[in-house]
């Protein structure tokens, strides 16, 4: 009897595999899946995933999170609660994401964290990643570079065919110690710039319309 219980969820897994791609023939990604509960909603023509929900495809990208929702008719899973994306070139984790598997675009809100290949960590409040092109644009950016330096902006976009990341109305320091007694952005020395572009292969960055701030205090300009 456990036996056939084993089999039945092996073929009802199999079936949503097939499910999710039999209407996608664009799609190169073959995802299968599982969770401790799955259930298909023929009315509503979704699939329903709770606890330790999991969609691993053939070429070895994975998506988990606490709840996965597919929606059959959009081609899209949505995920709910310790959400992550791996792909073996980066690490993206929010509290949820929606995921277009025919155009290959994730939406991360809440909490979210890119780690690159170089262990580049971006944190932002929302982040749109495009998987072919392996860039993505975000809000409320906050980098720390595998150099120990940091950067934050009300908007970034980084790029990992190109390697560089572009900042708006940004703040750069190297300083281990970025915030005061108040949690406020207060390091010993910093660069408060209209825009900012670091190119990580040729090491280099570059402000424009920038001020030297010692303690936050605005010493030096530099356009």
């Amino acid at each position: 009897m456990i036996e056939n219980k084993i089999i039945f969820k092996k073929i009802i897994c199999i079936l949503f595999a097939i499910l999710i791609f039999q209407n996608s023939s664009f799609a190169k990604d073959i995802y299968e899946i599982t969770a401790k509960k799955v259930t298909y909603d023929d009315n509503k023509n979704i699939i329903v995933a709770k606890g330790d929900a999991l969609a691993v495809s053939n070429l070895g990208k994975t998506v988990s999170s606490d709840k996965m929702i597919y929606y059959k008719n959009q081609n899209l899973i949505e995920t709910f609660g310790s959400s992550q994306f791996k792909d073996g070139k980066i690490i993206l984790t929010a509290n949820n994401f929606k995921y277009d598997i025919q155009i290959k675009t994730i939406e991360a809100i809440k909490n979210v964290v890119l780690i690159d290949a170089e262990q580049n960590k971006y944190l932002f409040s929302f982040f749109k990643y495009f998987e072919n092109e392996e860039k993505g644009f975000g809000d409320n950016m906050k980098a720390y570079l595998n150099d120990g330096s940091y950067l934050e902006s009300e908007t970034g976009q980084t790029n990992n065919k190109t390697e560089i990341t572009r900042l708006n109305k940004a703040k750069y320091t190297t300083c281990s110690n970025i915030v005061d007694k108040n949690n406020k952005f207060c390091p010993t020395w910093s660069m408060k710039s209209s825009s900012t572009t670091h190119n990580k292969k040729k090491k280099k960055i570059v402000h424009k319309n920038a001020f030297l701030r010692i303690k936050n205090i605005p010493v030096l300009y530099s356009p």
